[in-house]
C-alpha cells in the first residue's frame, strides 16, 4: 500500500497541469508551422514553374527576438506575403511566433519600400497576442532586409525593431522567400 501525504498532492497536480498546457501549446505551434511550411512549398512549386517578373513574394523567417527589458532572447519564426504595387512599393501581412516562456503571436500589416532591388525598408502596425493575457498589445515595426536573389528565390538577413507598450524588441535573423 502506498501512502501519499495530502500536502504533496496539490503541487504535483499543479505541476502536471502546467506541463500539460506547455505540451498542448507546443503541439499547436508545430501544427501551425507545418501548415505554413506546406503552403510555402506549394507557392514555391508554382512560382518555379511560372518564371518571369513576380507581383507576389512569400517568405519564411527564422531568427531571434531580444527583449531588452525582460533580458531574454527567444527563437522566432514567421511567414509573410507581400504584393508589389510598383517597382518600389509593396504591401502585405506577416505572422510571427515567438517561442518564449508563454505563447506570443504577432500579426502585422506592412508597407515596404525598395531602396535597391535587394535592399528593402518596411514599417507597419501590428498586434501582439500573449497567451494567458486578456486583450492584446499594439506594436509598431520598423525594419530592413537585404535579399540575395537566385531566380525566383531570395534569401538574406532581416532586422526589425518593434515598439510595444514603451518597450523595444529587436528581431533579427534570416529570411527565405519566393516570388510568384
Amino acid at each position: 500500500m502506498v501512502f501519499i501525504c495530502p500536502e504533496y498532492v496539490e503541487p504535483i497536480q499543479t505541476m502536471c497541469s502546467y506541463h500539460s498546457h506547455i505540451i498542448r501549446g507546443s503541439y499547436m505551434k508545430v501544427r501551425i508551422l507545418c501548415v505554413i511550411a506546406l503552403c510555402w512549398s506549394c507557392l514555391a512549386t508554382e512560382s518555379l514553374q511560372a518564371g518571369g517578373d513576380h507581383a507576389w513574394h512569400a517568405a519564411v523567417f527564422t531568427g531571434l527576438t531580444n527583449n531588452f527589458d525582460a533580458e531574454h532572447t527567444d527563437l522566432t519564426v514567421g511567414v509573410d506575403i507581400m504584393r508589389k504595387l510598383s517597382d518600389e512599393f509593396s504591401v502585405g501581412i506577416a505572422v510571427e511566433d515567438i517561442f518564449a516562456d508563454h505563447n506570443e503571436i504577432i500579426l502585422l500589416g506592412l508597407a515596404s519600400y525598395a531602396i535597391t532591388q535587394s535592399w528593402n525598408v518596411f514599417a507597419g502596425p501590428g498586434l501582439l497576442f500573449i497567451d494567458g493575457v486578456d486583450g492584446n498589445e499594439l506594436l509598431l515595426r520598423l525594419g530592413s532586409s537585404y535579399m540575395f536573389h537566385s531566380g525566383n528565390l531570395s534569401f538574406g538577413p532581416v532586422v526589425d525593431g518593434d515598439l510595444v507598450d514603451g518597450h523595444f524588441l529587436l528581431v533579427y535573423g534570416l529570411g527565405l522567400g519566393v516570388g510568384f
